[in-house]
């Protein structure tokens, strides 16, 4: 995933988290292209930064600091930190033993339980029931942290959930002994993605909750491979149609772990059937060495790339992101999938979760400083165009240092932050997805306008920047500019592609329609 100045600026927000994040980031140094049999190179500037992580490295950074934060200032916090120093001593006994020692010492306001799922959820009782491993109990984290009603403030999604529980009953799934826990809630926060099992619930159990789903008709599969011969371990490659195939392109974007991951799709209304059709995983390598010899992808990673299930994009838009009654709050891809045309979309969903904890909290948010400044100053951040991140990174970051109000103000406050939060993001979110769809017209004629708007602009605007803007793509990467805003300096462009992108996949449902049931 891609992460621009405006992920990491949200990051900065937080005390100690961008340290950690740094530790996993890639910043790409340039863009490799395939063009006439060779490769062109374009060097990517460094000002303003961006980086590429792994969703799975991104996730465990974000793990590591709400964790540390949640037994800061415990008096055995020494212990803990020991027991990671062990850990690399000493393997699996150690992690064991760290585990246990989290588990005694995390913050009363806070449990955590791993390798656990949603079962179900009743939004008039505020209740979740979860799958959790036999052996995580109610006392992780929750000692205290009950009312005599049994409410706590909780954030939740399909892998886990904050809370105290109340009852469960031992089951067996697949060979792992889990237990059913019953949560009460007083908040729940659906960050599950773009098929949110927390979004479904709420439009399937509320009245009036608008929101509308997309296929795209775009398919692909992904595949680590070691770093390329002509490829340094800081180099992205880009090729929006590989030569000699069926329409395919594909991204080779570097990976801390000196690896990169390698992505390759096609539209599913015109799938390659050349490609699909390869027998063996000496074919697939033989393949892709005819069309990308600069890659060298070893046989066993062709092979993964040709045999998985390809997965799809997917387009969501909701006409709000909280059911009040509920008490439900949705964000990232669950309130917002847009396509990856634009890379923002882990950019919005940092920037969801920044905003919801800061109304939280009980500050004040704007549309003017809905992004906060690196160095925490209220309502003062640049949205120009130049922004770059200040030195001092997380330590010195904003408003999320605040110690949260008391529980009895937030559930009394809690109907006016979601309707706050809905007010806020959801026209940035409505704009990004029609963004991003533009982005990626259908239509060859769109394509190329939009392709020789972005090359003249990308020009002009170092040569005439008082006069014209950056592209699309630059002011939504390189600069904090609302996405509302950006859309409207692209309006009539924008609405345009749009409404020809729906109108060319309305054409693809109606033939596959007709394909499917035959005639009398």
């Amino acid at each position: 995933m891609g992460l621009s100045i405006r992920a990491l600026h949200c990051l900065m927000a937080v005390p100690g988290v961008m340290d950690k994040v740094q530790r996993v980031m890639v910043n790409p140094h340039e863009m490799v292209m395939p063009a006439f049999g060779r490769l062109l190179r374009f060097p990517i500037p460094k000002d303003p930064p961006q980086g590429l992580v792994s969703r799975t490295d991104l996730c465990g950074a974000l793990l590591e600091a709400l964790l540390e934060t949640a037994t800061k200032g415990d008096k055995n916090e020494a212990a803990v930190g020991s027991n990671r120093d062990e850990e690399k001593e000493d393997g699996e006994k150690a992690r064991v033993v760290q585990q246990k020692h989290l588990k005694q010492h995390l913050s009363r306001h806070l449990a955590v339980y791993f390798e656990s799922r949603v079962v179900d959820v009743d939004m008039k009782r505020h209740v979740v029931t979860a799958a959790v491993p036999c052996g995580s109990g109610s006392g992780s984290g929750s000692e205290g942290s009950s009312s005599s009603e049994g409410n706590n403030s909780t954030g939740g999604s399909s892998n886990g959930s904050s809370s105290s529980s109340r009852g469960d009953s031992s089951i067996d799934a697949g060979g792992i002994g889990l237990k059913t826990v019953q949560l009460k809630y007083d908040l729940l926060v659906g960050a599950d993605g773009v098929r949110s099992y927390v979004r479904n619930l709420l439009a399937s159990q509320t009245w009036d909750f608008p929101m509308h789903t997309d296929r795209v008709y775009h398919d692909w599969t992904v595949v680590n491979v070691p770093v390329p011969p002509a490829l340094t371990p800081t180099s992205l490659f880009f090729a929006a149609k590989v030569p000699n195939t069926q329409g395919i392109g594909t991204v080779a974007m570097p990976l801390v772990s000196g690896e990169h991951c390698l992505v390759w799709g096609w539209k599913s209304t015109d799938p390659p059937l050349d490609w699909l059709s390869l027998p063996s995983a000496a074919a697939a390598k033989q393949y892709l060495d005819d069309r990308l010899p600069w890659l060298d992808v070893p046989e066993d990673a062709a092979w993964k790339l040709l045999k998985q299930k390809p997965r799809t994009n997917m387009q969501v838009k909701c006409w709000r992101y909280h059911d009040t009654a509920a008490q439900v709050a949705l964000i990232g891809d669950a309130a917002h999938s847009t396509l990856p045309s634009l890379g923002q979309g882990c950019n919005a969903s940092i920037t969801d979760a920044l905003v919801l904890g800061r109304l939280l909290l009980g500050e004040a948010v704007s549309e003017q400083d809905r992004v906060p400044h690196p160095l925490g100053k209220q309502g003062g951040v640049s949205s120009g165009e130049g922004d770059g991140l200040a030195s001092g990174g997380g330590d010195s970051g904003g408003g999320c240092q605040v110690e949260p109000p008391e529980p009895e103000k937030l559930r009394a406050a809690l109907p006016d932050i979601l309707s706050t939060y809905s007010a806020l993001q959801v026209v940035e979110g409505h704009a990004l997805v029609d963004l991003s769809d533009a982005a990626a017209p259908v239509s060859a004629f769109y394509t190329f306008l939009f392709t020789m708007d972005l090359v003249i602009r990308s020009i002009l605007c170092k040569l005439l920047p008082w006069f014209v803007s950056q592209p699309i793509q630059g002011l939504c990467g390189n600069t904090t500019l609302p996405y509302s805003s950006i859309l409207g300096k692209f309006r009539g462009f924008v609405s345009r592609v749009v409404r020809a992108n729906a109108a060319q996949r309305w054409d693809w449902v109606v033939q596959r329609y007709k394909k499917t049931i035959p005639r009398r």
